[in-house]
């Protein structure tokens, strides 16, 4: 729940509370823990779910400014930073990931930027 709560903050608290996740999860693959306590709560699924949002975000030609580009490709790329940690240190994270719709998320993450 507390997750939830810090996701659906201000861009900038949600990136930098990912960025927090992706420290935590790289510190516990890095002493060989699963670090699946860290996903317990929903958050595979809200980082599946930003991923999707991210295409339908991404900003069109006529209202196009660096600061909304910038939002849009590292909002992405933390995501896609997160799950890759996750999945390094978890066989069952990246089981669950795989059966998932993260070749969806991903599509609709890449379309939003056709440049």
């Amino acid at each position: 729940m507390c997750l939830l709560y810090i996701l659906i903050l201000p861009f900038q608290v949600a990136e930098g509370a990912l960025r927090c996740f992706a420290s935590l999860a790289d510190r516990f693959t890095r002493r060989g823990v699963d670090p699946v306590p860290l996903a317990k709560h929903g958050l595979v699924p809200e980082l599946l779910h930003r991923l999707d949002k991210a295409g339908s975000d991404a900003p069109t030609p006529s209202s196009l400014s660096a600061n909304s580009e910038t939002k849009s490709t590292v909002s992405v790329s933390t995501v896609i930073s997160l799950l890759s940690t996750l999945c390094r240190g978890s066989p069952g994270i990246t089981h669950d990931l795989l059966r998932s719709d993260l070749l969806d998320a991903i599509e609709h993450a890449l379309s939003g930027d056709e440049r």
